[in-house]
């Protein structure tokens, strides 16, 4: 497996580098005609009309590095989503468990039959119990 992630990513080099080469050439080159077996071998192009290679390039070890080190966090990844721990339960049942939780006395609805004025008296009454006593000295 590792030999032939190694031998992709060589590919890939190759063909990325061919590819900066190509971008690296001067913008007067010409495009190489195309080339059959009738074509004369004095039109055909010099070596010394080809892009240059770049010059800095990965070393093949440190993709290798790079991909096992990728590798090692996929494994790892993998090993943490296993001890992930995933509820199998439904959703009606989910959703008793949580109202088991919630007290149905502090989630009663105001009564509808009280009006604005004794809402008001409610809300004065509750401010005063709030008021605290005097300071004493």
């Amino acid at each position: 497996m590792t030999r032939i992630v190694l031998l992709l990513t060589a590919a890939l080099i190759c063909s990325s580098g061919s590819a900066l080469a190509q971008d690296a050439a001067p913008s007067d080159a010409q495009p190489t005609p195309l080339l059959t077996p009738d074509t004369p071998v004095a039109s055909m192009p010099r070596w010394s009309e080809f892009p240059v290679p770049p010059d800095k390039t990965t070393p093949l070890s440190e993709f290798a590095v790079r991909v096992r080190s990728l590798n090692q966090a996929g494994a790892q990844l993998a090993h943490d989503e296993a001890q992930i721990h995933w509820p199998t339960i439904t959703p009606e049942a989910l959703h008793a468990q949580i109202l088991a939780r919630i007290d149905p006395a502090k989630m009663a609805p105001i009564d509808p039959m009280l009006s604005q004025k004794d809402i008001e008296a409610f809300a004065a009454k509750q401010r005063a119990r709030a008021t605290p006593p005097p300071v004493v000295q």
